[in-house]
């Protein structure tokens, strides 16, 4: 600050913080305030002006007397090399009574979101969204739980959540949270899904066959607890597994599975790809239920058959994320895991963002993964993973990918041609190319920021 201005200026408070700080005073005999600010290193920060004391007070969610989040490690249908943690939290009684008065309500005033990532998010405080971000998972408000699946062994993992109004767009952050995830983590405790909502009084009467390798579509109606039936008929005894793909293309759904009248499965609420083996499938009837989780209407696709080799989707490794090697002022190295089939077309779509904060992110309507969500002009290319190497591009005009294969079957390649200082999303879809009826599958969404020069 100028030191002809500073010494024009009666202080009003001051305070030294890394937390929320807040002052309001009445009656100030000025025509104008000036805030200023310092810090000794890089900071972000938010502003909120009023010159009501009310508005300060319901502009952000109240937060809890504890603001702890509490974990529990739980074992993951993924894989045997991964885990599952389910998070808890306690809810303010602010909210809480905010959440009765509005009962009759299908919006949700709240929203809980976890932001999950490799490193720590300094600037957790003002949920800026930063590069290295593994994951975010929301729920509405009448829950104060969720379950975060498919996290290495092995590796750290640092959870940030935050409490949103969605009115006022105010978010607050509970404490931050570390988790390391041992290699012999084996925890045996079960999470049972319970089923939430009303069945459909047409649940009965709206079954349908489900044709081995015959991939289907279906929808569910803007109601919690819509159920769609599948009928899976299996002709042959020495069948020894069946393989049931289920893709959601815009929400969360859950899944029952039954054989011959007794349930061999229920699953948590997902959203996106999901694939369920069932073993010593032997002759008789297998009966999947689709179920709504949310008062939004959904779409989805259904894959059943004894033979898993005909699936039309690409086998993703365990690990669909892509990572952040490298980056400068003007370009960003990704890597990822190359799938398991032999013939597969990676193409890499990138996007210049202005979201810098969580709650503008999450805030955005969910896209539909089942259909082409991405602009032509986003493509940056293809690349061909074939048993002989070859390039090719999906589109005129578009160049093919450099794509250098390292060790552990690890796939990279540089994107040039970058601006500064900004911050870019990158999607990826695998698409095998040896397979009639060929289906995409995208790869985790990775937003990177480029160094300023």
């Amino acid at each position: 600050m100028p030191s002809q201005l500073k010494n024009q200026l009666i202080l009003l408070a001051g305070e030294a913080n890394d937390k929320r700080m807040t002052f309001y005073a009445q009656d100030i005999e000025s025509d104008y305030v000036v805030l200023n600010i310092t810090a000794r290193n890089h900071a972000s920060m938010k502003i909120f002006w009023t010159t009501l004391q009310a508005q300060l007070e319901d502009f952000y969610p109240v937060l809890p007397k504890d603001p702890q989040v509490k974990y529990e490690i739980l074992p993951s249908d993924g894989g045997f090399d991964e885990n599952a943690i389910q998070l808890s939290w306690n809810i303010s009684d602010t909210i809480k009574n905010s959440i009765e008065e509005n009962s009759n309500s299908k919006t949700s005033k709240y929203r809980f979101c976890a932001v999950v990532s490799r490193r720590p998010q300094e600037y957790n405080m003002c949920d800026e969204l930063n590069e290295n971000i593994e994951s975010i998972h929301c729920v509405n408000q009448n829950f104060d739980r969720m379950k975060i699946e498919h996290l290495r062994n092995g590796r750290n993992y640092h959870i940030n959540l935050f409490v949103r109004d969605t009115h006022t767009g105010g978010i607050a952050s509970y404490n931050s949270l570390e988790i390391f995830l041992h290699k012999n983590s084996n925890s045996s405790k079960e999470i049972s899904s319970i089923f939430r909502g009303k069945k459909s009084k047409s649940s009965k009467r709206n079954n349908q066959r489900l044709y081995d390798s015959k991939l289907e579509h279906g929808k569910l109606g803007p109601t919690k607890g819509a159920i769609q039936n599948y009928n899976f008929q299996i002709y042959q005894e020495n069948s020894k597994r069946v393989l049931l793909i289920l893709h959601s293309c815009d929400g969360y759904i859950r899944v029952a599975i039954y054989r011959n009248g007794k349930l061999l499965k229920k699953s948590e609420p997902f959203t996106g790809f999901r694939r369920f083996l069932i073993m010593n499938a032997h002759y008789g009837n297998l009966a999947v239920q689709v179920i709504n989780d949310d008062y939004k209407p959904k779409s989805f696709r259904l894959w059943a058959s004894i033979k898993p080799e005909k699936s039309p989707y690409p086998m993703l490794p365990e690990d669909t994320s892509v990572k952040e090697a490298n980056r400068t002022c003007n370009s960003v190295t990704l890597q990822w895991l190359k799938s398991s089939n032999t013939n597969v077309r990676y193409c890499i779509y990138s996007k210049k963002e202005n979201i810098n904060y969580l709650e503008e992110l999450v805030s955005q309507k969910t896209p539909n993964f089942c259909k082409e969500s991405f602009a032509e002009e986003q493509l940056v290319g293809c690349y061909n993973q074939m048993d002989v190497p070859s390039f090719s591009s999906l589109l005129p005009g578009k160049h093919d990918l450099t794509v250098q294969e390292n060790v552990n079957e690890i796939l990279e390649t540089t994107i040039g041609n970058l601006d500064a200082d900004s911050l870019y999303r990158f999607d990826m879809l695998a698409r095998p190319m040896d397979k009639s009826n060929n289906m995409e599958l995208p790869y985790r969404t990775v937003w990177v920021r480029t160094k300023a020069c």
